[in-house]
């Protein structure tokens, strides 16, 4: 329904876990990934000048570390005269502050996106790994995002990060091991999903938007994600959900049999889509308290190795 084919995949629930997971992957599953899939887009990017280069090396990584309580006299005086800088929500969710020198691996990383957004708050060792992009690319600020495989990379990580990748994958018990083989000793792995034992995926069923069949391959629940973090010899050390409104506008357009890509769409910023400002609104409210009820459909997920 994303891009309105209407084509019709069966899937299976664990009796044990609740995890979902589709009962074949198709044998052409990249016809399902097409040019305009919305993590390959093409990213623009700020023109290099000296006075970005000092903000990403020294206001920023200050103002960054107090907004996020990792310390820093710098960073709270500077944020004193000017807000600080937007960095993602995501950092919030972290067991422990990372060094932003430390090395960070994206995997599955599209064309980069947050990448560069960890670079413009002042990470400087950002890896981002992707089979399925076009080619390799290297951004300013020695962002390197290679077309390549996890198994691929070399070296360990302070911080491996899956953003809404670990729902793509066929295996997701081999590739978490071999994440934790790169993890260094004190690293962190962070795992933003959809949660298919959530509200909106029992209210919604078929018609819920991040099924998204077929490129969701294995929906975890909360129970599944134990069992998974136990096989690769991890353990979950923090859950906090993070959903948005979209669990319920792409839903109910759905139930319209309304596509993503359908000019009468809220996405990605259609004029004349078919909800109302109040809708709207009522929708983000409703996602909020579902988060903090952990009932929303989408979680992150922070793990280290169980020593």
């Amino acid at each position: 329904m994303m891009f309105g084919l209407r084509e019709i995949f069966d899937y299976f629930r664990c009796a044990g876990c609740g995890c979902l997971q589709l009962d074949a992957v198709p044998a052409d599953l990249g016809r399902h990934y097409p040019d305009n899939y919305y993590s390959y887009g093409n990213m623009l990017d700020e023109p290099p000048s000296l006075w970005l280069a000092s903000k990403r090396k020294w206001f920023r990584p200050a103002m960054l570390k107090h907004q996020l309580g990792w310390g820093g006299l710098m960073g709270r005086l500077l944020c004193v005269f000017k807000n600080g800088p937007e960095f993602p929500a995501w950092l919030r969710f972290l067991e422990r502050p990372v060094p932003l020198n430390s090395r960070v691996l994206d995997v599955g990383c599209g064309s980069g996106r947050n990448l560069l957004e960890l670079r413009d708050c002042g990470f400087t060792n950002l890896l981002g790994a992707d089979p399925f992009i076009k080619e390799s690319v290297t951004y300013p600020g020695d962002v390197q995002v290679r077309k390549c495989r996890l198994e691929e990379v070399e070296g360990k990580f302070s911080l491996i990060t899956f953003h809404h990748v670990f729902e793509h994958l066929e295996n997701p018990v081999a590739t978490l091991q071999q994440a934790r083989q790169k993890l260094t000793a004190d690293g962190q792995i962070i795992i933003r999903i959809p949660l298919s034992d959530s509200l909106a995926a029992e209210k919604y069923q078929e018609n819920w938007v991040d099924l998204d069949a077929p490129r969701h391959i294995t929906l975890q629940t909360r129970r599944s994600m134990e069992v998974l973090a136990q096989k690769a010899g991890m353990k979950i050390v923090r859950v906090s959900y993070d959903s948005t409104e979209f669990q319920f506008l792409g839903s109910e357009q759905y139930l319209m049999n309304i596509p993503l890509v359908d000019p009468r769409s809220f996405f990605p910023e259609a004029k004349n889509n078919v909800f109302t400002a109040e809708q709207v609104t009522k929708f983000a409210a409703e996602s909020a308290q579902l988060n903090a009820e952990q009932q929303g459909d989408q979680a992150a997920f922070v793990l280290v190795a169980d020593q």
